[in-house]
């Protein structure tokens, strides 16, 4: 009689341990199945110990190397402005303050966890509170053409706000010269208003009247001559309409079509393409349901409800059409929303759903939670990441009982398993393709963890097989494990089908126990031998202190 064990998958535990694959774990806790192998994940490495005491969010500014952290819900998106040469050293963050705000890299402070005042300001231009005064000094030669103008503030890094109310009506040829007055003062607390910029209007030759730009002027100046003739008047105005965003405006996301989006209570917003402190009215859509986070693939923003997902797909923002998907699953966590090249996922009261580029949804997780499975989980509370291809997420509290699960949802059925670590934030550094994380240490404080990120040292994991049930009583006589040890610093990365030889030092090892409901085995000189055994028996796989990995090629052999 001969049992063979390879290829291992996750967890299922939908179904009793009677009913799975004998390849299937009834319990998987902190086990790498990347290559259908058994071995643990790699420990966290300790990086810095943050001082708030109850951090739900951080993250990595990967320019300065700051971690910062909050123990509010923030958003934080690294993003460039329009303006042309800029460098990607801004951070846009809501949550962090009481407004959405901007954050500066070069006035970040290193082996801080927080962000001086000097580094942060809120997002957004004011318009000017005050209207020009627009008085002919010299009506210059030929036909007279009516003029209104308008003002707009300007930030030291080029954000334009949206422009003042339009002038008193004055009339002069196109070489006449107007005296501009009353051009207000940027508010105190505006500090980085550095210009002004002026426009008046003309009429193109296809017969609109628009505002053009005229001049540029220091902030704080409070006239302006403008003798500018009508033929150097090229660039129109832009940001009649580019107003702040939502004080309450929340859920920071980068969009495919270059503009940023937000939501407050049951509405989305969008900012100007390639100009994130610039919020149209006209860019807000409205929801029949309370809004709960976004997700994006592509061009398209999936909204996340209290009851329906939504799909919103279009090049620009006020192109855009709601479509609301049949499948009455709403999201119940924000932080669990997860956006990847494959759609998005979020955690809903039955499982992850997954929306699909193609627009379908579907529940991923279905085959392998029932419903009080997935309840026990407290959906309510997950924060999740996506990471080298896999969602990986947190639930409850470090204290009390909270834990972790991994998956990856192109392999759902195959994959899931658990972690025994409850981290309370969860931050991805693409760049480094590194994933950090709050963790809590032995004595309960807070520290940030790069997750996997030991060099040299393994989580201690379980994996336990089904139920193995026989057609008639069986004595099993011995029981062998074929695997290898892995050096202190896991050099030998295995195949992912075949035999496993010995290679430079690497050799076949045997375990040092395994448990097989509660009778022991020991090591000899070959093969691991058992006393007798159930007819009914569990297979454990506990990684011992040396580190030992069970290859494809691994084989449990219960042989009579």
């Amino acid at each position: 009689m001969l049992l063979n064990l390879r290829y291992f998958q996750g967890e299922a535990p939908r179904y009793g341990e009677n009913q799975i694959a004998y390849n299937q774990a009834s319990l998987a806790r902190n086990t790498n199945l990347r290559n259908r192998n058994i071995k643990g994940w790699k420990d966290d490495a300790e990086v810095m110990t943050p001082s708030d005491a109850g951090v739900i969010t951080f993250f990595k500014v990967l320019s300065t190397g700051v971690y910062l952290t909050s123990e509010n819900d923030v958003d934080a998106v690294f993003y460039p402005s329009g303006k042309t040469n800029d460098r990607l050293e801004r951070l846009y963050l809501t949550g962090w303050g009481d407004v959405p705000q901007i954050a500066f890299h070069d006035e970040m402070v290193a082996e801080t966890t927080t962000l001086p005042a000097e580094a942060i300001r809120p997002l957004g231009i004011p318009a000017p509170d005050s209207v020009l005064l627009a008085l002919v000094s010299d009506a210059g030669t030929g036909d007279e053409e009516d003029r209104y103008y308008v003002y707009t503030f300007v930030s030291d890094i080029g954000e334009e706000g949206p422009a003042s109310d339009v002038s008193n009506l004055c009339a002069c040829s196109h070489d006449g010269t107007v005296q501009l007055s009353n051009i207000a003062v940027p508010p105190i607390e505006y500090t980085w208003i550095t210009n002004v910029r002026i426009y008046r209007t003309l009429t193109t030759e296809a017969g609109a009247t628009e505002f053009f730009f005229v001049a540029e002027i220091d902030a704080g100046l409070t006239t302006y001559a403008d003798s500018v003739t009508d033929s150097d008047l090229v660039e129109p105005l832009y940001s009649t309409d580019w107003l702040a965003p939502a004080e309450d405006m929340t859920g920071l996301i980068v969009t495919g079509m270059g503009s940023l989006a937000g939501f407050r209570d049951n509405e989305v917003c969008f900012s100007e393409p390639y100009y994130p402190h610039a919020w149209p009215e006209k860019y807000r859509y409205v929801f029949d349901a309370k809004v709960v986070g976004l997700g994006v693939y592509d061009t398209t923003v999936v909204v996340c409800t209290e009851e329906h997902p939504y799909l919103m797909s279009g090049s620009y923002p006020d192109e855009l059409t709601p479509v609301k998907l049949p499948y009455p699953q709403g999201c119940v966590s924000k932080r669990g929303i997860i956006s990847m090249g494959s759609g998005v996922l979020y955690p809903s009261p039955d499982g992850i759903i997954q929306v699909a580029p193609d627009g379908s949804v579907q529940n991923i997780t279905s085959g392998l939670l029932k419903r009080r499975d997935w309840q026990a989980m407290e959906p309510k509370t997950i924060r999740a990441t996506f990471h080298d291809g896999f969602y990986l997420a947190c639930y409850g509290t470090p204290n009390d009982g909270g834990a972790g699960f991994i998956f990856d949802p192109s392999d759902a059925d195959a994959t899931f398993t658990r972690l025994s670590a409850c981290y309370t934030a969860l931050a991805e550094a693409g760049i480094e393709d590194a994933l950090y994380a709050i963790s809590k240490d032995a004595e309960g404080n807070n520290r940030i963890v790069l997750v996997f990120g030991a060099e040299c040292a393994f989580k201690t994991f379980t994996w336990k097989s089904a139920d193995f049930l026989f057609e008639e009583n069986h004595t099993m006589t011995a029981f062998k494990i074929i695997g290898r040890i892995i050096d202190e610093c896991d050099q030998y990365d295995p195949p992912s089908y075949g035999p496993t030889p010995p290679i430079d030092g690497c050799t076949p090892c045997y375990l040092e126990e395994v448990q097989v409901f509660g009778t022991h085995a020991f090591l000899g000189a070959g093969p691991l031998t058992l006393s007798t055994v159930p007819t009914d028996a569990a297979v454990y796989c506990e990684q011992p202190e040396f580190k030992a990995e069970c290859g494809p090629g691994c084989i449990f052999s219960c042989m009579d």
